[in-house]
Protein backbone atom coordinates (compact mmCIF):
# COMPACT_ATOMS: atom_id res chain seq x y z
CA UNK A 1 0.00 0.00 0.00
CA UNK A 2 2.72 2.46 0.98
CA UNK A 3 4.76 1.42 -2.05
CA UNK A 4 1.84 2.22 -4.35
CA UNK A 5 1.42 5.65 -2.77
CA UNK A 6 5.14 6.34 -3.10
CA UNK A 7 5.09 5.37 -6.78
CA UNK A 8 2.08 7.60 -7.34
CA UNK A 9 3.85 10.53 -5.65
CA UNK A 10 6.97 9.96 -7.74
CA UNK A 11 4.86 9.92 -10.90
CA UNK A 12 3.08 13.13 -9.89
CA UNK A 13 6.46 14.75 -9.17
CA UNK A 14 7.66 13.84 -12.67
CA UNK A 15 4.51 15.30 -14.21
CA UNK A 16 4.91 18.53 -12.24
CA UNK A 17 8.58 18.75 -13.22
CA UNK A 18 7.64 18.48 -16.91
CA UNK A 19 4.99 21.18 -16.48
CA UNK A 20 7.56 23.40 -14.74
CA UNK A 21 10.01 22.95 -17.62
CA UNK A 22 7.29 23.81 -20.15
CA UNK A 23 6.35 26.96 -18.23
CA UNK A 24 10.00 28.07 -18.08
CA UNK A 25 10.32 27.55 -21.84
CA UNK A 26 7.16 29.60 -22.40
CA UNK A 27 8.50 32.40 -20.20
CA UNK A 28 11.81 32.47 -22.08
CA UNK A 29 9.97 32.59 -25.42
CA UNK A 30 7.78 35.45 -24.17
CA UNK A 31 10.83 37.39 -22.95
CA UNK A 32 12.53 36.96 -26.31
CA UNK A 33 9.41 38.07 -28.19
CA UNK A 34 8.92 41.12 -25.94
CA UNK A 35 12.59 42.07 -26.30
CA UNK A 36 12.36 41.96 -30.07
CA UNK A 37 9.12 43.95 -30.00
CA UNK A 38 10.71 46.64 -27.82
CA UNK A 39 13.74 46.77 -30.11
CA UNK A 40 11.52 47.30 -33.15
CA UNK A 41 9.62 50.11 -31.44
CA UNK A 42 12.91 51.70 -30.42
CA UNK A 43 14.09 51.36 -34.00
CA UNK A 44 11.11 53.28 -35.32
CA UNK A 45 11.61 56.06 -32.78
CA UNK A 46 15.40 56.03 -32.99
CA UNK A 47 15.62 56.24 -36.75
CA UNK A 48 13.53 59.38 -36.89
CA UNK A 49 14.58 61.11 -33.65
CA UNK A 50 18.29 60.32 -33.72
CA UNK A 51 18.73 60.47 -37.48
CA UNK A 52 20.35 57.01 -37.57
CA UNK A 53 20.79 55.27 -40.91
CA UNK A 54 19.30 51.83 -41.54
CA UNK A 55 22.76 50.27 -41.66
CA UNK A 56 23.76 51.81 -38.33
CA UNK A 57 20.53 50.61 -36.78
CA UNK A 58 21.09 47.06 -38.06
CA UNK A 59 24.50 47.01 -36.37
CA UNK A 60 23.05 48.29 -33.10
CA UNK A 61 20.17 45.82 -33.25
CA UNK A 62 22.49 42.85 -33.86
CA UNK A 63 24.68 43.89 -30.93
CA UNK A 64 21.69 44.20 -28.60
CA UNK A 65 20.29 40.90 -29.86
CA UNK A 66 23.60 39.12 -29.11
CA UNK A 67 23.66 40.55 -25.58
CA UNK A 68 20.05 39.55 -24.98
CA UNK A 69 20.69 35.99 -26.15
CA UNK A 70 23.73 35.68 -23.86
CA UNK A 71 21.56 36.56 -20.85
CA UNK A 72 19.21 33.70 -21.59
Amino acid sequence: MARKSLNKLIEEKKILEEKRKKIIEDIKAAKKYEGEKIALLAAEAGLTELNITNEQWKEIFEEVKKRFQKEQ
